[in-house]
């Protein structure tokens, strides 16, 4: 499958591995595979760590502690059991990158990479989000929805390897292929709107646009701009527990800034802010549920706070896709609350906030999304 890597470990035993990268940055959207799209469809309800602690006895038991293979694989399976309770969300749909992430390294010395038996420093928590589109890294110069990673993007996007990471030594030598990483993100372009477009309709959104959004989110066509502005949580009133995950809790954050991928030639800065930036909106049509949290299924519902439903249920079998409303086709339901239902009554998961649409006249917001379709 597409998700996984055959490779050769440090120690040349040969592995197919996974989940990679296109795991949770892959989707279908109305039967259409998009690379670099959130995958939407994400499931982390359910606690995994019993399965690893399984493979972990099977691999031992075929081919022994002190085997080459064991050696290639145990610091996946220890991690892995060790994540697998912090990464289980309350809903489909949302990602657990920080909190995987977080875990993961609680056990690891900063310096070294190495296993430590005691963990670091104690889990905060940040919840779990929705997974923004890999095309956005070519105009951002801040990583993640809070700005808290800066500086080297290659550090920054290889992040995730510290989850089966041997060392630091192994580390540099996946840091040496990651700039080809990157230039591959910075190829990724949006997928252009499959649909037909009311050009009159989207001019006039293109005014509305040019009115009230090029602040935050910037300019696009022939001279595109993107300011990068990170917007205050008083300003954009949206959830805030991911903005303060690391200032309430900067346990991870300092084993961040003290850690390998903080040193010199090629630093990567890790800096908390109370706040989000707000994006670029290239391919916005196709990258719903929309906010940091995911907690609105369509522009339609983001551009009317009024719409916004406190507990929607989407089909996680279907790709369909609603073009009129533009995001997943959704019902509205007070129960039951099963991992198909978003609940936005949960810490971390309100979908308040970035009320700027509500101004407008139904007309106007129609004029605005028709625009958007076009970016």
């Amino acid at each position: 499958p597409y998700v996984f890597n055959l490779f050769d470990a440090p120690n040349g035993v040969e592995v197919v591995g996974g989940i990679n990268c296109f795991g949770c940055h892959t989707s279908v959207v109305d039967g259409e595979f998009y690379i670099g799209v959130g995958n939407a469809f994400s499931d982390y309800t359910q606690d995994e760590s019993g399965n690893y602690a399984f493979l972990n006895n099977q691999i031992a038991s075929d081919y022994g502690t002190d085997s080459p293979e064991w050696e290639a694989y145990r610091r996946l399976g220890e991690s892995s059991v060790q994540i697998g309770e912090h990464i289980v969300t309350p809903f489909a749909g949302i990602n657990p990158a920080f909190a995987l992430e977080e875990a993961a390294v609680q056990y690891r010395n900063p310096s070294t990479l190495l296993r430590e038996e005691e963990p670091i420093f104690e889990l905060g928590s940040s919840g779990a989000s929705d997974t923004p589109p890999w095309w956005h890294i070519q105009k951002k110069n801040a990583l993640y929805y809070n700005g808290v990673g800066r500086g080297d993007m290659s550090k920054l996007i290889m992040q995730i390897c510290v989850v089966g990471v041997w060392d630091t030594d192994h580390a540099v030598q996946i840091d040496e292929n990651f700039p080809d990483v990157l230039a591959y993100l910075m190829d990724i372009q949006p997928p252009s709107y499959p649909g037909e477009i009311d050009e009159v309709k989207a001019l006039e959104g293109e005014q509305l646009f040019a009115q009230h959004c090029v602040q935050c989110h910037g300019t696009y066509g022939e001279t595109e701009t993107y300011p990068n502005r990170l917007i205050t949580l008083d300003e954009i009133g949206t959830d805030p527990k991911l903005a303060k995950a690391y200032i309430n809790d900067p346990g991870f954050l300092t084993w961040l800034q003290d850690s390998w991928f903080a040193q010199e030639p090629y630093p990567a800065t890790f800096i908390a802010e109370e706040g989000y930036i707000a994006p670029p909106l290239d391919g916005i049509w196709v990258t719903a549920p929309y906010l940091h949290n995911g907690s609105i299924p369509t522009l339609s519902a983001l551009l009317d706070s009024t719409k916004r439903p406190a507990f929607w249920r989407r089909d996680f079998e279907s790709s369909e896709y609603d073009h009129e409303a533009v995001g997943w086709p959704y019902e509205e339901t007070d129960g039951p609350f099963d991992k198909q239902t978003y609940n936005t009554t949960r810490s971390g998961y309100s979908n308040v906030g970035h009320t700027y649409g509500d101004g407008l006249s139904s007309v106007e917001r129609d004029a605005l999304i028709e625009y958007l379709k076009t970016l």
